[in-house]
């Protein structure tokens, strides 16, 4: 299944430059070295970005989850890198009920 169309994907600059790139960040380090690894720096964290966005559109909905506060969405697949070596990873988001912005919670190496 495909991401509904009405849902809008929101990335926040501080959840690729704090957290998935910080090698500081005692949850994000190894996700940092993993990205890093791949030629993703907080200088291009606009890449990581739309390429991170770009899966959603490229690959279905692995798993989807509904809670009391909204639904998370699970995709898997290959990003696109800037080294060209496009490892497969997953991405979690999470669209809060009675709402239309679909944001990024993590992402790590399968």
């Amino acid at each position: 299944m495909k991401l509904p169309d009405f849902f809008e994907l929101h990335i926040e600059k501080e959840k690729i430059t704090e957290y998935l790139l910080n090698i500081r960040h005692p949850d994000g380090m190894s996700k940092a070295n993993f990205f890093m690894n791949f030629g993703f720096t907080k200088e291009n964290w606009k890449l990581f970005s739309v390429n991170l966005i770009k899966m959603c559109y490229i690959y279905e909905i692995q798993d989807q989850e509904n809670t009391n506060y909204g639904t998370k969405f699970i995709f898997e697949g290959k990003i696109n890198t800037p080294d060209g070596r496009n490892p497969e990873i997953k991405t979690i988001w999470f669209v809060p009920k009675n709402d239309n912005i679909a944001k990024l919670v993590t992402a790590y190496p399968l």
